[in-house]
């Protein structure tokens, strides 16, 4: 779960610094940066894509957790 937790992280800061540096390039224009709806997307981008990648990165864990410890039945149906 913590090599999740820190892909994750790991993540959000590339695509902040490439964020940044298209913010940077753009700081020449009239413009200075992006508005509040565009802030307000991206943390609305950022929140659903880490709550999907959890979501898979979970369903990952669960699943090789599964296949190394397969659970066995108390009683096996036997057939006759």
């Amino acid at each position: 779960m913590g090599r999740i937790l820190l892909l994750a992280i790991t993540i959000c800061v590339v695509a902040s610094s490439v964020v940044s540096a298209d913010v940077g390039i753009q700081n020449s224009s009239d413009e200075e940066g992006l508005h509040f709806a565009g802030y307000a997307m991206l943390f609305f981008a950022f929140l659903g894509w880490g709550f999907f990648l959890c979501l898979v990165g979970v369903a990952a864990y669960l699943a090789i957790r599964q296949f190394r410890q397969p659970k066995r039945p108390r009683n096996p149906v036997r057939c006759k």
